[in-house]
């Protein structure tokens, strides 16, 4: 429902955010509480939808768990590929066969040679 956003709302409100009649918006209103689509009720004398407080179902508090673990494991497999692939922080995913910025021989900008002299660095690739 609507009633962490509103406490009321105001018909004139409603029909000028919406560019309906006020007899539209009444009728479009009453029409939603009929069909319990929206929680609320009439206030005559002040024109205003009073939004009642509901809290949520079962069902609603049991779908609002599962998006949320959801979203966590999403976040969790994002993090497990940016590592896999070489990913930074921003997103910015480096593919395996990409050399851009790697210098020569793929090490860094002094060409990989400022960590293993060549046969050193090969011992070490072979050594899985």
């Amino acid at each position: 429902t609507y009633s962490s956003f509103y406490d009321a709302m105001g018909m004139t409100e409603l029909s000028e955010r919406f560019d309906l009649t006020p007899s539209k918006v009444h009728s479009v209103i009453s029409k939603m509480i009929v069909n319990e689509e929206l929680r609320a009720s009439w206030d005559q004398p002040t024109r205003t939808v009073a939004v009642q407080r509901a809290e949520p179902t079962r069902l609603q508090s049991l779908a609002l768990e599962m998006a949320q673990k959801c979203t966590f494991l999403v976040e969790q497999n994002e993090k497990l590929m940016d590592a896999k692939v070489g990913g930074t922080k921003d997103g910015d995913r480096e593919e395996w066969g990409d050399r851009r910025n790697r210098g020569p021989r793929g090490g860094g900008p002094k060409g990989g040679r400022d960590r293993y002299p060549r046969n050193d660095y090969n011992r070490m690739a072979n050594r899985k």
